[in-house]
């Protein structure tokens, strides 16, 4: 007797039934599985990673801004972005006044 060894994937249900991904081309009859756990999906992966990272920052205390906070920062970004703004056109304004002053 010859042994065939083939290599499926699957997913088992949450009734306990084993789902393959694809049909198997092995004749019909007993066969032996052996089940290992698959690489988690991309989204358990992440999932995971994120819960792990929070519950980390809730064990060290972290405090997230308030909504209050975030706004007072954003509009100082856009004050200090206008003056920058501001100061770029007046040196603009100057090197063009003394490009057209020359003869």
């Amino acid at each position: 007797m010859r042994t065939t060894e083939t290599v499926l994937e699957g997913t088992i249900q949450e009734d306990g039934t084993l789902v393959l991904d694809e049909p198997t081309e092995l004749s019909a009859g007993r066969v032996t599985i052996v089940v290992q756990p698959g690489p988690p999906s991309l989204g358990q992966a992440l999932s995971t990673w994120m819960h792990g990272a929070w519950d980390e920052l809730d064990a060290n205390g972290y405090v997230p801004r308030s909504v209050e906070a975030i706004d007072r920062d954003l509009e100082e970004m856009r004050a200090e972005s206008e003056a920058r703004q501001d100061c770029i056109e007046a040196m603009q304004d100057e090197c063009r006044l003394a490009r057209d002053a020359k003869p």
